[in-house]
């Protein structure tokens, strides 16, 4: 049984909730049993297993004692376990359908979105540089385990550009002068589907690599869409599409 906050195991969990050291050690944390299973169904390496006094033992398992315990937890309402897992890759051959993601800020968004993704089919996900971090434990709450099973990394927004040398269709969520309504994509065709920033939308940089701009058909009185909303629809309307 663990008490103290100078323990080596706790000192080092607790780094790994600031960003710069999950990087430095290539290591995250997840709370909560329903990430645990995720994460053993998902087959990821769980280094450290830290459970709550009073919690049933799991083979390999630390026990802390429950203030200890209720100190390195970040949720409001600890689950009662915290697991230390390896980063992961789950790289893919190239699908038909890629979702890009610029600049996506919010963690909660993000996760929202990779598990929308998984739900339809979206099985790779770029993210430019400067989005939010995929291994925050905001994102990983969100994505309820999606995360674990999908091809994800970061790339510049110039990358698109590989995409559409090799035939991919880079369809752009942005209201502009010739945007169309996403309704009238009448077929499936293999592509690329770019989302933008939650506050600004797409980025001037990253238009210059649209085929179409896409707009989703609302109500007037609705100006626009959560950028995890508007993602979840365009996936669940492309997934719909009957192949050219």
């Amino acid at each position: 049984m663990i008490s103290s906050t100078s323990n080596k195991l706790y000192k080092h969990c607790k780094s790994l909730y600031n960003k710069k050291y999950r990087y430095k050690y290539r290591e995250f944390v997840i709370e909560g049993y329903k990430l645990y299973y995720e994460a053993k169904r998902s087959n990821l390496n769980i280094k450290n297993i830290i459970l709550r006094e009073g919690e049933e033992e799991i083979k390999g398992c630390v026990f802390f004692d429950k203030k200890t315990f209720d100190s390195l937890s970040e949720m409001n309402n600890p689950e009662g376990i915290i697991c230390i897992v390896d980063f992961f890759e789950n790289k893919s051959t190239e699908p038909d359908n890629i979702l890009f993601l610029e600049n996506i800020n919010d963690p909660g968004n993000l996760g929202t979105i990779i598990r929308s993704s998984e739900a339809f089919g979206y099985n790779k996900i770029i993210l430019s540089d400067n989005s939010c971090d995929i291994y925050n434990l905001k994102t990983i709450r969100s994505a309820m385990g999606s995360l674990f099973r999908l091809d994800i990394s970061y790339e510049s927004i110039d990358f698109l550009s590989h995409y559409k040398n090799k035939g991919y269709k880079i369809y752009e969520t942005s209201l502009e002068e010739n945007s169309k309504s996403i309704l009238d994509v009448k077929n499936f065709q293999k592509h690329v589907l770019v989302i933008g920033n939650e506050a600004n939308g797409i980025s001037e940089g990253i238009k210059k690599y649209a085929d179409e701009f896409l707009i989703i058909p609302m109500d007037n009185i609705t100006e626009s869409l959560n950028a995890s909303i508007a993602a979840s629809v365009c996936m669940f309307y492309f997934s719909k599409l009957t192949i050219k």
